[in-house]
């Protein structure tokens, strides 16, 4: 089994991204990205198992400032599916 190992930071540190091949076995993989902080930022991380079934988790801030986030699985027989919705409503501390 090959496991390679790819991750990045930027020079600041807000943003990191990074992969795992072959984790769990051939065809397997984690990869992420967090672009760090502020109203524009977006994450999200995903699985693939070996019997080829991806699960994930993805966020992001809306229009009003509110962070969605999305919780999913795929697969050869259900397709995508979002299992859970939630947003984070922040109020201003004035």
């Amino acid at each position: 089994m090959m496991l390679k190992n790819i991750s990045d930071q930027s020079p600041d540190g807000s943003r990191i991204d990074f992969q795992i091949r072959n984790h769990r076995g051939p065809g397997t993989y984690v990869f992420g990205f967090d672009t760090g902080h502020g109203k524009n930022r977006q994450y999200k991380m995903e699985e693939r198992r070996r019997d080829g079934s991806v699960k994930g988790r993805y966020g992001f801030y809306d229009a009003k400032g509110n962070l969605r986030i999305v919780n999913y699985i795929a697969g050869p027989a259900g397709g995508y599916q979002e299992r859970h919705h939630e947003t984070i409503t922040y109020k201003s501390e004035t």
